[in-house]
């Protein structure tokens, strides 16, 4: 057997980066590549009745499709049926006041608030000449995140 010396400096880096790069693979792992979507407010501020269409798709196929129907100065929660996983949505919308249909991406590169890894709510507020979309970062009474 031949003896080889070995250098107490050269162990504890293997060891440590071993260690290092170990710890990292798991928390990268843990992190997600995107977003994550909680809640969805959708609030009427009129008087009148308002029909709200809202699709929603991850990597380019339709995950979640609703419409809902509320009277005036009302609002509902949609809770999280489009599933926990991270990535980067397209939100379609409509409502039966405005004859545009909106598509508004959840790209991290997009929205200066939503990091990789981060969980939104998103609230809908339906006026007469606009549907506001909001991203809520901040703990609220229907929020998941």
């Amino acid at each position: 057997m031949v003896d080889v010396p070995v250098c107490r400096r050269r162990v504890l880096a293997a060891v440590s980066a071993t260690t290092v790069s170990g710890c990292a693979s798991r928390l990268l792992a843990d992190s997600g590549t995107g977003i994550r979507i909680g809640n969805i407010q959708i609030a009427n501020w009129e008087d009148e009745f308002v029909e709200f269409s809202l699709r929603i798709e991850r990597s380019g196929e339709q995950i979640f499709s609703e419409t809902v129907e509320l009277p005036g100065n009302e609002d509902t929660i949609l809770e999280e049926g489009w599933g926990t996983e991270f990535g980067e949505y397209v939100l379609v919308y409509s409502d039966s006041r405005n004859p545009n249909v909106n598509r508004q991406s959840l790209a991290p590169s997009d929205h200066p608030h939503a990091n990789n890894g981060d969980c939104i709510d998103i609230r809908f507020h339906c006026q007469r000449r606009i549907t506001d979309f909001l991203l809520v970062d901040e703990e609220t009474w229907w929020g998941t995140c």
